[in-house]
């Protein structure tokens, strides 16, 4: 009885450190809807369901829709749910992933304690960049950006874990899913990679 103990303990601790972290989302970001780009991967993923629509000239000439493989997927989901709640789960979805990705990276360089502080951290924090703060990580609408950043953390995740190979094949992939976010991230992990090589092949050139 006593030797079962901590391990409920253990299990009912994590389960508060997640409800705070699910809280603290509700209160920083929770879900916009079909606001700003949003509406712009909406409607790539609608002219995938209704074919009349790929005649609009933004698709012909300004479209990043050739570059991805999310309107497609995000279409079978609007087909399957329709738009609001295909959007809704999709981008809860994606944030799930990515906490969890995060939470699993500061795991694999720091203590369970401290992997906890960083990920409340990573929500409380405004995350803008870009021109005027037009973007940011972890948006709170669904756009290609938000699997994509889930992709790359998963990939440092796995590359610190020991799984290189699975890593820096994710972070390829995320390359078809959005190129500007994933392109960061790969270099990154390419350039984590190649001193191990080097020194692997120095050590059997005997340099």
């Amino acid at each position: 009885m006593h030797s079962s103990s901590p391990g409920i303990q253990s299990k009912i601790a994590t389960l508060a450190l997640a409800l705070m972290l699910v809280t603290l989302w509700l209160l920083m970001h929770g879900y916009h809807g079909l606001t700003g780009d949003g509406q712009i991967y909406a409607f790539q993923a609608l002219a995938r369901i209704h074919p009349q629509l790929a005649a609009d000239l933004y698709l012909q000439n300004t479209s990043q829709d050739q570059f991805t493989i999310f309107s497609p997927v995000y279409a079978w989901f609007i087909g399957w749910l329709g738009l609001e709640n295909a959007a809704r789960l999709l981008t809860v979805l994606f944030t799930v992933w990515l906490l969890a990705a995060a939470w699993s990276f500061a795991r694999a360089v720091t203590n369970r304690d401290a992997a906890w502080l960083a990920l409340a951290f990573l929500l409380i924090v405004a995350g803008d960049y870009g021109g005027s703060g037009v973007f940011r990580f972890s948006e709170q609408y669904l756009t290609a950006r938000l699997p994509a950043e889930a992709l790359v953390i998963t990939a440092l995740a796995c590359y610190l874990r020991g799984m290189k190979r699975v890593g820096l094949l994710l972070a390829i992939g995320a390359l078809f899913v959005h190129p500007l976010i994933a392109l960061p991230g790969l270099l990154l992990l390419i350039c984590l990679w190649l001193p191990s090589r080097v020194s692997v092949m120095g050590a059997i050139l005997g340099v």
